[in-house]
């Protein structure tokens, strides 16, 4: 553990010593106008980890972002036909994105320093259900009800 720690360290000294960029970020999202009339059930979050390596001292930097999001959940619990009999059926609706970055980062001479992040790569949007007897039990069966590449 000690040994993990130390290198991760390690890492993100050398890299932000190498004037390169890495981050971690959460976010959230409610839908709103038109959306939220239409499907009112699609809500999520996600986190996305990055990095990005800066090109011979200019004001660009090349790198990637790994993308993972859960954009809704519906619940079904009941009598699901005589095969099936009483279960809890959970269906997440998540994606998950690879992306290229291409961000500029202009040095403006005083402690504010904006950016823009241009972003390209597939998308992979996936539906996973799980079924399980009640809420405390072992799920029983999980599979892929439909998957997508963008």
């Amino acid at each position: 553990m000690k040994t993990t720690f130390t290198l991760l360290l390690l890492l993100l000294v050398t890299a932000a010593y190498g004037q390169s960029t890495l981050g971690f970020n959460f976010y959230s999202f409610l839908p709103s106008g038109e959306l939220k009339n239409d499907a009112p059930d699609i809500w999520g979050g996600g986190f996305a980890l990055e990095g990005a390596g800066n090109i011979r001292q200019s004001p660009l930097y090349i790198g990637g972002q790994l993308d993972l999001t859960r954009y809704g959940s519906e619940l079904r619990a009941g009598y699901h036909g005589p095969d099936l009999g009483d279960i809890r059926l959970r269906k997440n609706f998540e994606m998950a994105r690879l992306l290229g970055l291409v961000r500029l980062k202009p040095n403006c001479g005083i402690q504010f320093y904006p950016y823009f992040d241009f972003l390209i790569g597939p998308t992979y949007v996936y539906t996973r259900s799980t079924l399980r007897d009640d809420f405390f039990s072992e799920a029983f069966d999980r599979y892929f009800d439909f998957d997508d590449f963008t």
